[in-house]
């Protein structure tokens, strides 16, 4: 017998032992459990593989006794009487059939040879005919009714060629018979277009410095344009500067053009060629306006770049450009009768052919005049932009050529005084001319 604390010892021993036998191999135990399952997994799959090949075995011989049985069954008698028994059937049935159907072909062949009867025949051919009779009444009448109307097109298209022959040729040779009086309005009228023109350039001009100079943007004046010396990456253009100062210009010209119709209610009535100069200007100011929304549309400068910041182009594709085309015409065609009103004296407006030669001498033949002049003093540096202004602002001209009326006579103050060359007129438009091509050449700067 050993004592209690020998006892103790030896069995803490053991314990610590076993302990340390345990911690050290849990490696070797996870590798070995780790064998035994890729093993097992290793048989599963060969049962599986196993159990395959026995049911595609069981399967080929299945289908190697259908094949030996249907090989015996041919080569016997059973097949043979099997034959025999469903061929009689079939000619059993065929004979059913044929016998119930006797009549029926009976009858159908009577009724194929009916068809081919002289009587049958006769009666068909009679019956075609009168149907192509009536086809070829219904072709003639189809043929009558389109000659006519062929005819009746013509003869329009004869008389409307006649007509518009007639009535542009007596435009155009009113062109060289403006002689007296009407030429003297032409004058006028020409030169205030060029000088209605050079102000309204100025202006628009001018409003856009001044903004441009609230933002301490510098800018150069020249005779085509404004340039603007300070690069796009500046950070002084900002959208706010940018949709200020290129849309301000259009917009003070459409609040002209507005005082200029209302002072023209109030002049009308007076003496004088200054009625004319008012009407251009209005005119110009109202067409540069819309022609400068249609032309920065279609070539993205100037009041383009601000509708572009503003985000109006995205609604504003280049055909909704039409309606802006249609309102000048109607801005035209309304203003016939304020140049009517323009006049002194019924003698220049008494008959359709006297209105004619007045309105070509007031507004067409000063239109065409003034433009020629234009364009020439900015020749070399005509932009696109100005010149699709031009094209837009002819679709207010247009309706003098098409309307001949004596609308507005009423409204006319009637006066003996004969209109005189105007001498004075002439020389200060071309010294102003000249200054402005010349100066404005150079170029102003504006810091």
């Amino acid at each position: 017998m050993m004592p209690e604390s020998q006892e103790n010892s030896s069995h803490k021993e053991r314990h610590s032992r076993h302990s340390s036998h345990y911690h050290g191999s849990s490696g070797r135990d996870e590798a070995a459990y780790m064998r035994k399952k890729k093993q097992q997994e290793k048989e599963s799959h060969r049962r599986q593989r196993k159990m395959m090949r026995r049911k595609k075995k069981e399967m080929r011989k299945h289908e190697r006794e259908q094949l030996i049985r249907k090989i015996r069954y041919l080569f016997s008698f059973d097949s043979v009487n099997h034959f025999i028994e469903r061929r009689k059937m079939i000619l059993s049935k065929r004979k059913f059939y044929w016998k119930a159907s006797a009549r029926e072909r009976k009858k159908k062949f009577k009724n194929f040879l009916n068809r081919f009867s002289w009587s049958r025949i006769i009666k068909s051919y009679r019956m075609w005919i009168l149907e192509m009779k009536k086809d070829w009444k219904a072709f003639k009448a189809r043929l009558k009714e389109r000659r006519q109307m062929r005819k009746m097109a013509r003869q329009e298209a004869r008389i409307k060629f006649r007509f518009y022959l007639r009535f542009y040729g007596n435009l155009f040779s009113s062109i060289f018979k403006i002689k007296g009086e009407y030429f003297k309005i032409l004058a006028n009228s020409t030169f205030f277009y060029i000088l209605s023109h050079i102000t309204i350039y100025l202006v628009y001009q001018f409003i856009t410095i001044l903004v441009a100079h609230q933002y301490k943007l510098p800018t150069i004046l020249y005779y085509y344009k404004t340039a603007f010396p300070t690069p796009p990456t500046s950070p002084l253009w900002t959208e706010n500067n940018i949709i200020n100062t290129f849309g301000s210009g259009p917009m003070v010209l459409f609040l002209l053009g507005v005082l200029f119709y209302f002072l023209f209610g109030i002049v009308k009535k007076q003496p004088g060629m200054l009625k004319i100069f008012i009407l251009w200007l209005y005119m110009q100011s109202i067409g540069y306006f819309i022609g400068s929304i249609i032309a920065g549309t279609i070539t993205l400068k100037y009041l383009g770049w601000s509708l572009a910041w503003m985000g109006a182009l995205s609604f504003l594709p280049k055909l909704a450009l039409l309606p802006f085309l249609v309102v000048l015409f109607v801005i035209g065609y309304q203003s016939i009768r304020l140049f009517i009103q323009t006049s002194t004296n019924f003698r220049l407006i008494g008959n359709l052919e006297s209105i004619r030669k007045y309105l070509f001498s007031v507004t067409i033949i000063p239109y065409l005049i003034g433009n020629v002049i234009v364009f020439l003093t900015k020749l070399p540096e005509l932009h696109p932009y100005e010149i699709l202004i031009y094209f837009s602002m002819s679709f207010m001209i247009f309706p003098f050529m098409i309307n001949f009326r004596d609308y507005g006579m009423h409204n006319i103050a009637t006066y003996r005084k004969e209109f005189k060359f105007p001498v004075k007129l002439v020389v200060f438009t071309i010294v102003l001319l000249a200054i402005f091509r010349i100066w404005l050449g150079y170029g102003i700067h504006f810091v």
